[in-house]
C-alpha cells in the first residue's frame, strides 16, 4: 500500500544566490500558487530560477486524507501494535 497523498502536492527544484533571493522567490511562487497560476513550469532569472510542478487533486479532501493516514498506518502496524 502506497502512502496517501494530498490534495495539493509541489515538486520544485529552487536555487538562488543568497538565502534573501531564496526567500523573495518562494514568496512570489506562494503568491502565485493562492492565485492558481502555477503548473508546471519554470523560471530563471538574475538571482534565482526553479523547475516546478504542482499537481492537484480536488476529490481528496482534508477529511478524507487523514482517513486513508488511519488506514495506511493501520496497515503497516505489526500484531504487537508497534509500525513496522
Amino acid at each position: 500500500m502506497r502512502p496517501p497523498v494530498r490534495a495539493y502536492r509541489l515538486t520544485l527544484a529552487l536555487e538562488a544566490d543568497t538565502s534573501v533571493d531564496m526567500a523573495m522567490a518562494l514568496r512570489n511562487l506562494a503568491h502565485r500558487v493562492e492565485r492558481e497560476q502555477v503548473t508546471t513550469g519554470v523560471w530563471g532569472g538574475p538571482s534565482d530560477g526553479a523547475i516546478y510542478e504542482l499537481l492537484i487533486d480536488q476529490s481528496v479532501t482534508h477529511d478524507a486524507y487523514h482517513a486513508a493516514i488511519r488506514e495506511y498506518l493501520a496497515s503497516r502496524a505489526t500484531p504487537s501494535g508497534g509500525a513496522v
